[in-house]
């Protein structure tokens, strides 16, 4: 109680309260991005992913006050852990990082906007981030959180998946894609025992496997479905 009690204000230390965090609706980018399917609201989900953006994103951290570590400072951009937008009320000894960036809820909470439609929110949020870790003034391959080479910064691999909307289901033999792309493009995808590219070129599909193999029955792109089968490495099928 002496740790986390303040007898002055009369309240824990060291709370949210009433603050737009970042990432509030992490359980549902879990369960969407494991393929589990989302349990809330999708017009609320976008909603609050789009309040995120809005409250939380700096396009310039000049003018921020952080008492905390520097992971953004001056004129770099940044996704905040926090923050107490109008009407809202900050605890009086609130959660010491809440002005704080960090590399992991950042690449979190971007593809998890790409994911629901919001792509230049997305793809600002992850500009933000590789902007400040081009090698100029960080190393880039050590985005620095609690420490050094930080497990979390690891859900920048869900920005593979959230721009070219792929999931596998090795259970119902499927592989999906909804690729945020428009026109031409050339997405890498991933499943358990293979990877490999989906491919579009003036409008004609290919599913090629560069290493492994996989097994798809079907094929969904952007709700279209296509006929699969067992591909292996160096093999590839034309989707008609």
């Amino acid at each position: 109680m002496s740790a986390y009690w303040s007898d002055e204000h009369k309240e824990l230390k060291y709370q949210f309260g009433e603050a737009c965090i970042a990432d509030q609706i992490l359980g549902e980018w879990h369960a969407e991005a494991a393929g589990i399917g989302a349990f809330l609201d999708k017009r609320k989900v976008k909603t609050a992913l789009k309040n995120v953006f809005n409250h939380n994103f700096r396009r310039n951290l000049r003018d921020h006050f952080n008492p905390g570590r520097n992971y953004g400072f001056e004129d770099e951009a940044g996704l905040l852990i926090a923050t107490y937008p109008k009407g809202t009320r900050q605890p009086y000894v609130a959660a010491p990082y809440a002005e704080e960036v960090w590399t992991g809820i950042e690449y979190a909470s971007a593809s998890h906007m790409i994911m629901h439609g919001l792509v230049n929110e997305g793809l600002a949020v992850t500009k933000a981030v590789r902007d400040r870790y081009d090698g100029s003034q960080r190393n880039p391959w050590n985005e620095i959180e609690c420490g050094s080479y930080y497990a979390r910064s690891m859900a920048a691999w869900q920005l593979v998946n959230a721009w070219g909307g792929f999931n596998a289901d090795a259970v119902a033999k499927t592989l999906t894609f909804d690729p945020k792309e428009k026109g031409d493009c050339r997405l890498f995808w991933a499943s358990g025992t293979g990877w490999g590219e989906l491919t579009r070129k003036k409008g004609k599909l290919k599913l090629s496997v560069i290493e492994g193999t996989v097994d798809a029955a079907t094929i969904h792109v952007s709700s279209r479905r296509y006929a699969g089968g067992k591909l292996k490495r160096g093999e590839a099928l034309e989707l008609k």
